[in-house]
């Protein structure tokens, strides 16, 4: 059962609901991240039941999409959002890294290696973008790497 339906060009690896608007992202395996602008509408329950009382529950726009892909080959794994930009984790071909790469309003970033133990990202406003690596959760700005293909 759903309250709307969104129409993608392909099932999604990976979706985030953003923590301070009414959006959604969505990471697809070709590494692709869509945001979406929800528009959720709540009924008004003056008027009855509050699921036949005031029409649609939403009306989901694109707001953008970006290819946010690492270069070589990669799996897609998570999307989240942190302070107006959305970041998406890769696992790369090299064993030795991964990569993650943010992107604002369409633009991507370069991306950045993390270790291949990362298997989580976490946007804290008081900390910014934090990874899970092996069971220790850390600040990204830590443990991203200093690649020469990644700076």
């Amino acid at each position: 059962m759903s309250s709307y339906v969104i129409d993608l060009p392909s099932p999604p690896v990976n979706v985030a609901c953003s923590a301070t608007d009414d959006s959604l992202a969505v990471l697809f395996a070709d590494g692709r991240v869509q945001v979406w602008d929800l528009n959720t509408e709540i009924p008004d329950p003056k008027s009855g039941s509050r699921l036949r009382g005031g029409g649609k529950v939403a009306d989901p726009q694109l707001r953008w999409e970006a290819a946010v892909k690492p270069e070589g080959q990669y799996v897609s794994k998570q999307v989240a959002f942190g302070a107006g930009e959305v970041a998406a984790l890769f696992w790369t071909d090299n064993e030795e890294r991964g990569a993650v790469v943010t992107a604002r309003d369409g633009q991507s970033g370069q991306p950045r290696a993390v270790g291949p133990g990362v298997d989580r990202l976490i946007w804290a406003d008081e900390a910014g973008w934090l990874v899970h690596e092996d069971g220790v959760l850390t600040s990204s700005e830590t443990t991203w790497y200093s690649m020469p293909e990644y700076r």
